[in-house]
């Protein structure tokens, strides 16, 4: 007798799905796939559709839309949940998907009988989602490592691990560093703090008494907490009662 289910969970067609929220809409139910982004993503509507694809089989559907957080939306007062969400329609998207979702499970099983996948590290491991076997692929990565050098982007880490880079002994001495990186590696290599007493002495010498402290924090809030700050995305789910 609930019309409105959450997490609601099923195993059918050799599938796991757990649709965020159900919604029973006369004899026909609503799929809302809840999402901690300010957009639809493609692999959303893919989520979505191997969902219908289990769920199809049990209970008549009618409906498949996704919920995400509305980044235009301006706290003016009290909180406005129906400004706060964005939900779009993406059931014709998933229906359209839905003839090619069996052979996808055949190869999805076949991969799993298959041995272990000879796949190097890269930025797949990360993108579009980190992946849940990062702990297992990157066991052979030491701490610290040149993925821990500061202000390089993944890209170019990566072209060094493919080169053979690994530790920050592993970095040739002509290798192109800004001036903090060759710092962060020459101060683990020599195993000794590096302290610019020049620079702390010039900002002691320009400080004039009396001296006054403002210190604050900022952080992202998928829920605006004060009037006027607008949701940010915070990568990390979250469930509201509608």
């Amino acid at each position: 007798g609930c019309e409105v289910i959450y997490e609601a969970t099923f195993k059918e067609n050799n599938i796991f799905a757990m649709a965020d929220i159900l919604v029973k809409n006369d004899n026909f139910w609503d799929i809302y796939e809840v999402k901690a982004s300010t957009s639809v993503k493609d692999y959303h509507i893919n989520d979505a559709s191997v969902q219908w694809f289990s769920l199809s089989s049990v209970i008549n559907l009618n409906k498949a839309y996704i919920v995400h957080i509305n980044n235009k939306y301006i706290r003016d007062g009290e909180l406005d949940v129906h400004q706060l969400f964005s939900i779009v329609d993406v059931t014709s998207e998933v229906q359209n998907r839905q003839d090619d979702i069996p052979l996808n499970l055949e190869q999805i099983d076949l991969m799993l009988q298959d041995e272990i996948p000879d796949i190097d590290i890269g930025t797949h491991c990360s993108d579009p989602n980190s992946c849940d076997f990062q702990g297992y692929c990157w066991k052979h990565i030491p701490y610290p490592s040149i993925f821990n050098l500061y202000w390089m982007n993944g890209t170019k880490k990566f072209e060094m691990y493919y080169k053979g880079m690994k530790t920050y002994e592993d970095i040739p001495d002509t290798f192109k560093l800004n001036a903090t990186q060759k710092l962060q590696v020459e101060t683990y290599k020599s195993s000794k703090p590096y302290v610019n007493k020049s620079v702390i002495k010039e900002f002691i010498d320009g400080i004039e008494y009396p001296i006054n402290f403002f210190d604050f924090e900022t952080y992202q809030q998928a829920l605006p907490e004060f009037i006027g700050i607008k949701p940010r995305n915070r990568e990390q789910l979250f469930a509201l009662n509608l």
